[in-house]
């Protein structure tokens, strides 16, 4: 066995082990899909991904973001890869349930993989790639390349997919080319999906995982209750976040907002970067805390954290709440603190379960990039 594969396989049984197997209960309810921070709920999804000697320095990343979006997958939902240089090849040639079985198996085929060929301005390989997806009958696809392409390829696809039964995300990949950039936002468009550039940056950010919802991002707010109403349950809170800040890499940054309805304190004014001494001040800050107040249905707790949170410019925002809040708080911060998108919102309802409270939490992750989880009290071990 080859030093470069043995380094794939090894990356791959550490991302695995990272991101561990996901549970079923785990799962938001609408069978949330995410694959560098696009956001989609199917059942049935396909990747088809680019490995082309142009990726060479970054192959590696793109096959941690793979693995970490299947293994984030539930096992009611189905899956399959399909790479392309200048062939195509299908690493399933038919949808697999997502089992532990199945995300092993992936990860152990896509370590095979290397960075190699060219296909710039080719479109056989596209054409390829593209319907064998299609022949697996997905909802979604998520197309990913860093090249451009056949401009022919644009009439083939509106060709297959002319029901438009499939919804097609593309995504640049670190080259910051106009005319492919353009080719595949004009394919997402025709197809009713989202296109997305991954800058260098975004390619090699390391991961941030709260409760089981794991994103990428070298600077992350945290924006926490810890109202009266959490009494029972803040202690279970508080150690998640210290978890969670202390498997952040020393690349990364953080802060913490902490809200109730006597008012926003952040923990610290600005992104703070991972160093032992700032993970202990930290933990030291945070048993501060004392579950007190009470705010449902307020609008100013809630929108003055999110505008402190957002001045500190992160790429993501874990907002954890049990209780609902103003409608008007969902629209600031999306359609005035995060017009532009910049920024991915994962929600997470804490033990409450009020049916009021996790629609507000779903629209707030859907209309901002994230996800939506539900912990239950039989995650905090209690």
């Amino acid at each position: 066995m080859s030093h470069v594969m043995l380094r794939a396989i090894v990356l791959a049984l550490f991302v695995i082990a990272m991101c561990g197997w996901a549970k079923a209960d785990d799962k938001p309810a609408d069978a949330a899909v995410k694959f560098y921070g696009v956001a989609d709920a199917a059942k049935k999804v396909v990747y088809v991904l680019d490995h082309s000697g142009s990726m060479l320095d970054t192959f590696d990343s793109l096959r941690q973001e793979a693995i970490r979006s299947v293994n984030a997958l539930a096992p009611e939902q189905a899956f399959s890869v399909v790479m392309f240089s200048e062939a195509a090849s299908v690493i399933f040639p038919k949808l697999q349930q997502a089992t532990p079985e199945a995300k092993r198996d992936f990860a152990m085929k896509l370590a095979a993989y290397r960075a190699q060929g060219m296909n710039d301005d080719l479109l056989d390989p596209f054409e390829r790639a593209l319907e064998a997806a299609f022949k697996m009958e997905p909802e979604v696809i998520y197309f990913l390349t860093d090249g451009r392409f056949d401009p022919r390829l644009t009439d083939f696809m509106t060709k297959l997919n002319k029901d438009k039964k499939v919804r097609l995300h593309t995504l640049a990949f670190v080259n910051n080319d106009a005319a492919y950039k353009d080719q595949l936002k004009e394919l997402a468009k025709k197809n009713g999906g989202s296109y997305k550039f991954i800058s260098g940056q975004d390619a090699l950010a390391p991961e941030v995982k709260f409760y089981g919802v794991s994103d990428t991002a070298n600077k992350v707010v945290y924006v926490l209750d810890h109202g009266g109403s959490m009494l029972d349950t803040l202690d279970f809170l508080r150690q998640e976040a210290i978890r969670s800040v202390n498997a952040l890499r020393p690349e990364q940054s953080f802060s913490v907002g902490m809200f109730s309805a006597g008012g926003v304190s952040v923990g610290y004014p600005e992104v703070q970067k991972i160093t032992p001494e700032v993970k202990k001040d930290f933990a030291e800050k945070l048993q501060k805390f004392r579950a007190q107040g009470h705010g449902d249905d307020g609008v100013n707790t809630e929108q003055k954290a999110f505008e402190a949170a957002f001045k500190l410019q992160p790429e993501v925002i874990y907002f954890l709440t049990d209780g609902r809040f103003d409608q008007r708080v969902i629209n600031v911060v999306t359609n005035d603190l995060n017009k532009n998108k910049k920024v991915r919102v994962n929600t997470l309802g804490f033990v409450s379960n009020d049916p009021t409270s996790e629609d507000q939490l779903k629209e707030l992750a859907k209309k901002n990039g994230g996800v939506y989880k539900f912990v239950s009290e039989k995650e905090l071990g209690k």
